[in-house]
């Protein structure tokens, strides 16, 4: 894991409106079972819909076997990315990060390059 510093910001127009379908707190754990258990569950309620890329919280953890796993069974035709090899773990910003991106692919329809891709990994 590569910890890093960060910031970012999101700007809402006053007219834009946001759609929350199911949200999930998330939760903490400490054993790699916890940590599939809960993934599962949260993907789950995603599984019904057409996802075509998972902005992955991958961060160099025995996590993102967990992850990565879990992924494969319930989106297997989902693009994984994960933008922590090349930004590091900012812990507080990370999530923050991942909607920026999220949004900037929608917008553009492109991913960046990942650094350092490890060819084991399906993560991208």
């Amino acid at each position: 894991m590569i910890l890093s510093e960060g910031a970012g910001a999101i700007l809402l127009a006053r007219d834009g409106r946001m759609l929350i379908e199911c949200a999930h707190p998330g939760g903490y754990f400490s054993r790699r079972a916890e940590a599939e258990k809960l993934l599962k569950h949260i993907l789950c309620d995603l599984a019904q819909t057409e996802i075509d890329f998972v902005i992955s919280s991958a961060n160099g953890t025995f996590i993102d076997a967990a992850e990565s796993h879990a992924l494969q069974r319930l989106l297997p035709n989902a693009l994984v990315y994960t933008v922590k090899p090349a930004l590091g773990e900012s812990v507080g910003a990370a999530g923050l990060w991942q909607v920026i991106l999220a949004a900037e692919a929608l917008r553009t329809r492109e991913l960046p390059p990942v650094l350092h891709a490890d060819p084991k990994v399906p993560m991208r």
